[in-house]
């Protein structure tokens, strides 16, 4: 038996089940990993103009060295600091020497 086979026994409806399912993977699997990296950095609630994440993959950031560095940055005393903020510090703490590319 073939994969396909396994969507419709006809193969043209296969193939058409198989596409419409892969078009919609990126989608998704870019919605959950963004929930994911969210609940990693204690991201409560989406802001639309937090552009924190997007600065993470623009920046092509090791995320192991940016989780380390986010947890050896220290945090202000003041309630509630800016997720921009923590995210900021993390990525050019002097903490870790600086990946070298």
């Amino acid at each position: 038996m073939r994969p396909l086979d396994l969507l419709a026994e006809d193969p043209d409806e296969a193939v058409r089940l198989a596409t419409d399912r892969l078009s919609r993977f990126s989608a998704l699997f870019d919605a959950a990993h963004l929930r994911v990296l969210r609940a990693k950095l204690g991201l409560t609630r989406e802001d639309p103009d937090d552009r924190s994440l997007s600065r993470l993959a623009q920046n092509h950031v090791d995320y192991t060295l940016f989780f380390r560095r986010l947890c050896a940055t220290p945090t202000p005393s003041a309630p509630g600091p800016r997720p921009g903020a923590v995210v900021s510090a993390a990525i050019h703490s002097p903490l870790l020497p600086a990946p070298t590319r």
